[in-house]
């Protein structure tokens, strides 16, 4: 049997979600052009570094399910948009027949997924 582990959040956000939840229009890919977007019009250059985007299969479904770690967004020419004290946003979408289900978003320090 495979187990996996993530944050205690990401975790309680798999199994709490409800199974009939609607998949959300925007996906990660209108996630990045939006973050270019505000970069653009706080007067900076977007640069997505190594890491702002892994795919790994979240929920054992078989799919590449996306992660976007904000900290490798990088908005040169201004403060840091998406990091602070409480850590970096990061959000985990889910892959389906109809596109991606965001499940999780929020700021963290760091994540993990462990797989047993």
């Amino acid at each position: 049997m495979r187990t996996m582990i993530l944050s205690v959040a990401v975790a309680s956000a798999i199994v709490h979600a409800p199974a009939a939840q609607p998949v959300i229009q925007r996906g990660p890919n209108e996630a990045e052009i939006e973050v270019a977007g505000e970069c653009r019009r706080l007067g900076g250059q977007p640069h997505f570094l190594t890491g702002w985007r892994s795919q790994t299969d979240v929920n054992g479904d078989g799919r590449p399910d996306v992660i976007l770690n904000y900290v490798h967004a990088d908005c040169e020419g201004t403060p840091p948009l998406y990091c602070g004290t409480a850590g970096c946003l990061t959000q985990f979408w889910l892959a389906t027949d109809e596109g991606y289900r965001l499940i999780f978003s929020a700021n963290v320090r760091d994540w993990s997924i462990t797989r047993s």
